[in-house]
C-alpha cells in the first residue's frame, strides 16, 4: 500500500497560490524598479535644465527663454513629485506583498513538515509490519521443517 498524504491537495493550493503570489510579486517588484529608473531619468533632467539654466544666466538672455526653461523645471518637478508618490505606494504595497508571500512560504513548509513526518512513520511501520511478516514465514519454516 504506497503512501497517502491526507492533506496533499491542501498542499497543492497552497503551493498554487505561493507561485501565484510570487508571480504578483515579481511583477509588482518590476513596476517599482521601472517607476525607479524614470525617476532617477527625471532627477537628471532636472539637473541638465538647471545648469542649462545657469548656464543661459550667464550670458545675454531674453526673459521669455528664462520662463521657459523655468516652467521647464517645474514641470519636471511635478513630474518627480507624482513619480515618488508612486514609487512609495508601489514599496509600501510591495513591502505588505512581501509579508504575505513569506506568510504563505511558511504555511508551505509546514505542510511539507508534516508530509515528512507522516512518511517517516509511514516507512517505519511498513518495516516493522515486514519484520512481522518475516518472523511469522521463518516460525512457519521452522515448525513445518520439524514435523
Amino acid at each position: 500500500m504506497p503512501f497517502d498524504y491526507r492533506l496533499e491537495r491542501i498542499m497543492k493550493i497552497a503551493e498554487s497560490e505561493q507561485k501565484s503570489l510570487e508571480a504578483q510579486y515579481q511583477d509588482l517588484y518590476d513596476r517599482l524598479e521601472s517607476v525607479a529608473r524614470t525617476l532617477i531619468h527625471l532627477l537628471d533632467d532636472k539637473k541638465q535644465f538647471q545648469k542649462k539654466l545657469e548656464g543661459s544666466m550667464k550670458q545675454p538672455t531674453s526673459i521669455e527663454s528664462m520662463k521657459l526653461q523655468l516652467s521647464e523645471i517645474d514641470r519636471t518637478d511635478q513630474r518627480i513629485t507624482r513619480q515618488t508618490v508612486l514609487y512609495q505606494q508601489l514599496k509600501t504595497n510591495l513591502e505588505k506583498f512581501r509579508t504575505v508571500l513569506q506568510e504563505k512560504s511558511i504555511e508551505v513548509k509546514k505542510y511539507e513538515k508534516i508530509k515528512s513526518r507522516q512518511m517517516a512513520v509511514y516507512h517505519h511501520d511498513q518495516v516493522k509490519k515486514d519484520m512481522k511478516q518475516m518472523d511469522e514465514i521463518a516460525m512457519l519454516r521452522t515448525a513445518s521443517s520439524r514435523s
